[in-house]
């Protein structure tokens, strides 16, 4: 995944690893039933949304749940699932 690109999907890492890079730095390490999109994925209103603010990078061979950005607010809105992505939201916002 590039960052910039307007993709809106929601990615959950079944195996394998990624790193996430921001400007060109290694930001976090993402592992299995680790997930990322989720900033792009969610509607904010208002017309609003992010493009990807980061680039994803595969470091070992991947397996993805792909959830497609109109199924989003069902998966996200799943107990546990719901909350992860809350505090997502709220650790990496600020790093973009």
């Amino acid at each position: 995944m590039r960052r910039w690109d307007t993709g809106r999907d929601f990615y959950v890492i079944i195996d394998g690893t990624v790193d996430v890079f921001v400007d060109g730095r290694i930001v976090r390490q993402l592992g299995p039933d680790d997930f990322f999109g989720e900033l792009a994925a969610q509607d904010w209103g208002g017309g609003f949304g992010y493009p990807r603010l980061a680039d994803v990078v595969a470091t070992a061979p991947l397996r993805l749940l792909v959830v497609p950005h109109d199924v989003y607010p069902t998966v996200a809105a799943l107990p546990g699932l719901s909350d992860r992505i809350d505090v997502a939201v709220r650790l990496r916002l600020p790093e973009s």
